[in-house]
Parts: structure tokens; C-alpha cells; sequence
């Protein structure tokens, strides 16, 4: 049996790569407009964490990944102005990035 962690995703249309925190940091490095910081890595970690546990929970319970409005209701907007990041960019990525599992 192969779990999410020691999955390669094969193909460029596979979607298993947005299930790794590490994609999720970088993208988060990329899009951050602080410079690099123990802190800032911290926050990226914790965001990315948060994204990676919402996908692979709803996954697991055969529910569509979907990412509501609710998904920013817990400390997560806090975490991405101390980034730089927008809180509403983040939660479009997230959803665009899950689209053809929910369709």
C-alpha cells in the first residue's frame, strides 16, 4: 500500500505534489514580500503545515479537497500578513490548485 509521504507524483497532471508541505513552502517563499527570517520560515512552516493536513483530512474521508472561506478562519490571515501574503490570494491558490479533484 503507498501512502501520501512516499508517493512520486509521475505526471505533471497529478495533483499528489500539492499533498507535500514542502510545495506549499515554497510556493509560500516565493510569494512572500518579507525578507527570509527564522520567523518568517517559522509562519511559512505552520501555513504550509495547516494546507497539508486540510487536503490530505479530506482526502482521507473520501470528501473532495476543498478550501471555504472557513479554512482562514483560525489564525492562518494573521500568519500570512506577518508574510506578506494575502490571506484571499493564498485561499484562491488553494482552491485552484485542488479544482479538478472537487469537480
Amino acid at each position: 500500500m503507498t501512502t501520501l509521504w512516499n508517493r512520486k507524483p509521475l505526471i505533471t497532471s497529478s495533483r499528489s505534489i500539492f499533498y507535500r508541505r514542502a510545495t506549499w513552502e515554497k510556493l509560500l517563499r516565493r510569494w512572500a514580500t518579507v525578507e527570509r527570517s527564522p520567523e518568517s520560515e517559522l509562519l511559512i512552516a505552520i501555513i504550509a503545515q495547516a494546507i497539508e493536513d486540510k487536503a490530505t483530512g479530506d482526502r482521507s474521508s473520501g470528501l473532495p479537497v476543498t478550501f471555504a472561506p472557513s479554512f482562514m478562519a483560525s489564525a492562518i490571515p494573521s500568519y500570512c500578513a506577518c508574510i506578506g501574503v494575502d490571506p484571499q490570494f493564498l485561499l484562491e491558490q488553494c482552491s485552484k490548485a485542488f479544482a479538478t479533484e472537487a469537480a
